[in-house]
């Protein structure tokens, strides 16, 4: 058995998480923590449900940068007419996560704090540059999302912290947004692989380019090698057959039942060159 707590406020919570008490969990949407507490594999001595707090469930866009509260679920991203103009990718990862009922409940944060190498929501924030914001009772920081998975359900995230915010600058009008998912079937799957890029061509020469992928290595990633071979450059079918080989080389992927570390490293490779051939047009 546990404690159950639903805090009314953002300061009632940071002062529970103050209080360090060993196994305290959060619950948002549920959609992990639950699936691991029945299974034995998380143990839970103080529940803490996020749903009543508002200041986790903001949506705006101010000076130029868009600002998601944690506690969004993955439907409201879905429906949001701002992020669908914006960021369109980051709806469609949105929508290509589980069944229709885990998005009514699955939140940005839970998708983020849970570090799967496989998360969806991961590879397209990387690439927008995403900022978190982490609160405590006592402070609050800012690190880039890049820097917060420590590896396979383990991130930067201190025991009495909790995230609030994830933000980011609005990508430039006329680039390029793209987000693929390979898995075994269209929905309701682990993917297999994943990647999402940003970026433009500009009298026939990559510019902005930026890349990311999920679950071939122990976090999501950013494929900054690959970006550097591909930016300024005019995409040829002999830098496509580079930068494939680069990608190959920035990731590490494992064998489990979904698929093989070859296939994952090839599909990697397949996956890059189709969105480089839609940012650039057909290639020479």
């Amino acid at each position: 058995m546990f404690e159950f707590y639903q805090p009314s406020s953002l300061s009632e919570l940071l002062h529970l998480l103050e209080e360090g008490i060993p196994d305290t969990c959060l619950l948002a949407g549920g959609t992990d923590l639950l699936v691991e507490y029945r299974s034995g594999a998380r143990n839970i001595s103080r529940l803490i449900r996020l749903a009543h707090l508002s200041e986790l469930q903001d949506l705006k866009c101010e000076d130029g940068r868009i600002k998601l509260g944690a506690a969004l679920t993955y439907r409201t991203v879905e429906r949001s007419s701002l992020l669908r103009e914006k960021v369109p990718f980051l709806v469609q990862a949105a929508q290509s996560i589980g069944s229709p009922q885990v998005r009514n409940l699955g939140t940005i944060g839970g998708n983020l704090v849970t570090a799967s190498p496989a998360g969806d929501l991961a590879p397209p924030l990387l690439v927008l540059e995403a900022q978190l914001t982490l609160k405590k009772k006592s402070s609050s920081r800012e690190i880039p999302l890049s820097s917060f998975f420590m590896g396979p359900k383990r991130t930067l995230l201190d025991p009495q912290e909790v995230v609030t915010e994830i933000s980011f600058a609005l990508p430039p009008e006329n680039c390029y947004q793209i987000f693929y998912k390979l898995g075994k079937r269209n929905a309701m799957a682990i993917s297999i692989a994943s990647l999402a890029a940003l970026g433009q061509a500009q009298r026939g020469f990559l510019t902005g380019i930026k890349i990311a992928v999920g679950s071939v290595a122990p976090t999501p990633l950013r494929l900054f090698h690959t970006e550097g071979l591909l930016q300024g450059e005019r995409l040829t079918q002999a830098l496509l057959k580079e930068a494939n080989r680069r990608a190959q080389e920035e990731i590490s992927p494992i064998s489990d039942i979904r698929g093989s570390v070859e296939y994952r490293r090839e599909m990697v490779g397949v996956l890059l060159e189709r969105a480089l051939s839609e940012i650039a047009g057909e290639v020479p």
